[in-house]
């Protein structure tokens, strides 16, 4: 499947082409026919080695390919071990495959696999993640550890507040880009749209007009509200242009590539309708990362020993960059 980006990230998308095949290879035909070509299936492995503050395991991903017509082509992404090197008090033998989250790489036979494994440095169990690239070819991405300073950089363009030299928060200075951080998903697609829009930036005061198509809506919950000054809360009206300039510039996406349904919409304001009367912030404060290719994870520790991952997708010949996913192990 292809999109306004190229073809699809995700893993069970590009690998269709041989899943269609293995479907049509389940029926039983009612005559003889010749075969479209000889293939033959292997089950391969690939192997990187994390570090975590000086400590080391070896993740193996093992995956099969078919050799159809003479080329290698991706079938299946099979399962994952992480064995410890050094350093660790602990590693989990069985690791897990990340599979929405697997990326093309520099080209078409290069795969970024993400791997979350568990490990012990002494305090306890904590999740980690890591890339595991296949490559059908022998050609890799770069990949390098990101500097203190690179993860400044991009900190301070995610970071809702404005902080003095030791870090306190002086003064509120609301980034757009925060926003993308009050869900968790696989896939920028699948953000929850009525959290992105809770507390975004209202698009000027909604008219009486307004109210009165509003209580129209079978899920306008105040239909009992005789007046817009009789409101227990306000109403936001964020407009799909001011949204849209949003979701393009950070995500790639549109309202038109989300779920919707559960935001009030009025077709002929083109625009949707929020009622908080609190304010809420968005965080994420990246402690580690590291650049493969085009794409930049960065990480960080959350409750109960678990890691948020950000993935971005750097855009070629700019400095901007857009959000692949927001993901949490344990969620």
């Amino acid at each position: 499947m292809w999109t306004d980006l190229g073809i699809s990230n995700y893993v069970h998308i590009f690998i269709e082409p041989q899943v269609m095949y293995l479907m049509a290879e389940s029926f039983t035909p009612t005559e003889s026919l010749p075969a479209a070509g000889a293939s033959t299936r292997t089950t391969m492995t690939s192997t990187y080695r994390a570090e975590v503050d000086g400590r080391a395991a070896d993740l193996t991903v093992s995956y099969t390919v078919e050799q159809r017509n003479g080329e290698l082509q991706l079938c299946s992404l099979d399962s994952a071990r992480a064995r410890n090197v050094h350093g660790w008090e602990q590693v989990h033998l069985a690791a897990t495959v990340e599979q929405h989250q697997s990326l093309f790489g520099s080209g078409l036979y290069q795969y970024l696999v993400p791997v979350s494994y568990e490990a012990d440095r002494g305090s306890g169990w904590e999740t980690f993640q890591a890339v595991v690239e296949i490559s059908l070819t022998g050609q890799y991405s770069p990949r390098r550890t990101l500097t203190q300073e690179e993860l400044a950089a991009y900190n301070a363009v995610m970071d809702p507040a404005v902080r003095d030299e030791s870090g306190d928060i002086v003064d509120l200075n609301i980034q757009p880009f925060s926003y993308f951080f009050s869900s968790y998903y696989e896939n920028v697609r699948n953000l929850n749209f009525e959290e992105f829009i809770r507390y975004f930036p209202d698009s000027g005061q909604a008219t009486e007009a307004e109210f009165e198509a509003l209580k129209k809506l079978d899920d306008w919950p105040f239909k009992q509200v005789a007046r817009m000054e009789d409101m227990p809360v306000p109403i936001h009206r964020h407009t799909v242009s001011s949204i849209n300039e949003v979701l393009t510039r950070w995500g790639g996406i549109t309202t038109s590539d989300l779920d919707t349904a559960g935001v009030c919409y009025l077709e002929e304001y083109d625009a949707y309708y929020t009622y908080t009367s609190d304010f809420n912030m968005f965080y994420f404060i990246a402690e580690s990362g590291e650049q493969v290719g085009n794409y930049v994870y960065l990480r960080k520790s959350v409750e109960n020993g678990n890691i948020a991952v950000l993935t971005l997708r750097l855009m070629p010949g700019t400095d901007e960059w857009q959000i692949v996913s927001h993901w949490r192990s344990g969620s």
